[in-house]
């Protein structure tokens, strides 16, 4: 249950896919706060919560890499990038003059009523004339269920690597069960 009350996930690289190929990166943190938190249990463990619908997103936007510069007339893009959650634009992020490999490192807060169903957009776009570069669109929930999968994998490789199973028989057993959870 501690895992799926985690908050960050930091480093996330997503390609960014069109017709069928990869034409950029967009690397981005992702932190969830959610409004229900679990409670202490008389055992000292904490109550697994499953429902964590409701919260708070705190979403930084740190750099796009490799995008298409086929449509830029000189070979250098004046990028600035647009992000939405749930088709409403949340925030403009700045724009850069002549790069390919724009930085922004900028950041905003959503309140989220329904983490399943929350759709995150982010557009970049020259400004010279405002045609889209880059567009990645992502579900929230899957984006945090993902990295969620691959900690729980993580945690069970270094018990694997340390032979602690008997040891750690219990954890071991604690941590299949929320794989199961979030798969």
């Amino acid at each position: 249950g501690e895992l799926l009350q985690e908050e960050t996930i930091q480093g996330i690289t997503k390609n960014i896919m069109e017709g069928g190929k990869v034409v950029g990166k967009i690397e981005l943190d992702i932190k969830y706060f959610p409004t229900i938190q679990p409670t202490i249990l008389e055992d000292g463990s904490k109550e697994v919560i499953t429902d964590n619908e409701v919260g708070i997103m705190k979403l930084t936007l740190h750099e796009a890499r490799d995008l298409d510069i086929s449509k830029s007339v000189i070979g250098l893009l004046n990028p600035y990038a647009e992000i939405y959650v749930n088709n409403e634009k949340a925030k403009t992020c700045r724009r850069l003059r002549q790069t390919n490999e724009p930085g922004w490192n900028e950041s905003f807060e959503s309140l989220i009523k329904q983490q399943s169903e929350t759709s995150i957009q982010v557009l970049v776009r020259d400004s010279v004339n405002s045609d889209i570069v880059a567009n990645l669109e992502v579900n929230l929930q899957d984006v945090v269920h993902q990295f969620l999968r691959m900690a729980l994998l993580q945690k069970l490789d270094l018990l694997q690597a340390g032979n602690h199973w008997p040891s750690m028989r219990p954890q071991a057993k604690k941590l299949f069960v929320m794989l199961q959870l979030v798969v």
